[in-house]
């Protein structure tokens, strides 16, 4: 007689066993870091606005401010001035039509402040935007052809033609007495110039 064998389950059969995964494949990573990468992509501007120091928040105000009176100029055939001024409680910029004919000390700028051109009532030129500049952001300098109005005025104007021309204007700007910009609007061409100063 045999001795008694117990049958097991899966005797005669291969069993394979499987050991520990590998690490991911190469198309997983470049997937990651290509997902990663188009994430950035996305943030990182947005994350420079959210960061940006008053100079340069005033530094893009004042280039959008000169682009968008050149081009109205421009698009509507009629001179538009970038207003630049400043009140006891700010300092501001607008963009307004220049008045035909107006020529003189005040570089065509009717007088008023900010709040004064936001009225009903105002009987000048009506502005088409306008931008405030942050507490800390001042000019320091502002020669417009030729004239200094930081001394001799509270507002001036820098008009653009509709040919693309503009008037001739150097301005600093200053935060804290940090950071400085200068700004040179270009006459033949109406674009402006911007490089850091000490």
């Amino acid at each position: 007689m045999k001795p008694f064998a117990p049958v097991c389950a899966g005797v005669g059969r291969r069993v394979h066993f499987q050991g520990p995964r590998r690490a991911f494949t190469l198309i997983e990573l470049m997937v990651a870091i290509a997902i990663i990468g188009i994430s950035l992509a996305v943030a990182i501007p947005n994350l420079r606005q959210m960061v940006r120091s008053p100079i340069a928040q005033a530094t893009k105000d004042f280039l959008d401010a000169t682009r968008e009176a050149r081009n109205r100029s421009i698009m509507l055939g009629q001179p538009m001035q970038l207003v630049i001024g400043a009140d006891a409680q700010q300092t501001w910029m607008l963009i307004e039509p220049a008045p035909v004919g107006v020529l003189g000390a005040k570089n065509g700028v009717t007088q008023g402040g900010l709040m004064d051109r936001e009225a009903a009532n105002w009987d000048g030129p009506k502005m088409v935007s306008h931008f405030t500049l942050h507490d800390d952001v001042a000019f320091r300098k502002l020669v417009v052809n030729g004239r200094d109005y930081i001394t001799s005025s509270d507002s001036t104007a820098i008009r653009f033609y509709p040919n693309g021309t503009a008037d001739h204007c150097v301005a600093e700007m200053t935060w804290l007495h940090k950071e400085a910009r200068r700004f040179t609007v270009e006459v033949m061409t109406g674009y402006v110039d911007v490089e850091e100063v000490k």
